[in-house]
């Protein structure tokens, strides 16, 4: 899961025109340093990020995830 989470951080900050310096993750939380331009609102990225990532790992991921949610949340 942690490999198909870089796939989708680094493809959604390419289409940001932002740069993935470092990528790295545990069971229950991961690391991010990437790059972007000074223009962009962080708060905006950071929560596309977050959105878009745990949308895909949960329909990807879905039957693995329900053994540690109850709910359709990530």
């Amino acid at each position: 899961m942690l490999e198909r989470l870089h796939t989708v951080f680094e493809e959604l900050l390419i289409k940001w025109d932002c740069k993935l310096v470092e990528f790295n993750g545990e069971d229950n939380h991961v690391h991010l340093l990437f790059q972007y331009h000074p223009d962009l609102e962080l708060s905006k990225l950071v929560n596309n990020l977050k959105s878009i990532s745990s949308i895909k790992l949960r329909q990807e991921f879905s039957e693995h995830l329900k053994l540690f949610y109850s709910q359709d949340v990530f």
